[in-house]
């Protein structure tokens, strides 16, 4: 068997290999690439809603500041009577 020979057994091996790894990892590359896309969305989605419930939150703050001090002025009102 001559170098040229000996090289192209040996780039054949190597080729037929990376063509049954690329098989075997074909699936589960596909479930990866399906389950970062699903966690994407969720995160996206997660922060759509967190959002909104901070938002919320800071308005019900607000509102129950603010009914605070009407209490505190109904009570001075009612204090002057």
């Amino acid at each position: 068997m001559n170098a040229f020979d000996h090289i192209y057994d040996m780039v054949s091996c190597v080729f037929y290999r990376e063509k049954y790894l690329n098989n075997q990892l074909e699936g589960p590359l596909t479930d990866l690439k399906r389950l970062s896309d699903n966690l994407a969305a969720s995160r996206e989605q997660y922060k759509s809603v967190s959002g909104g419930v901070t938002e919320r939150s800071r308005k019900l703050a607000e509102i129950a500041d603010d009914l605070e001090s009407l209490k505190g002025w109904n009570l001075l009102y009612f204090l002057r009577i």
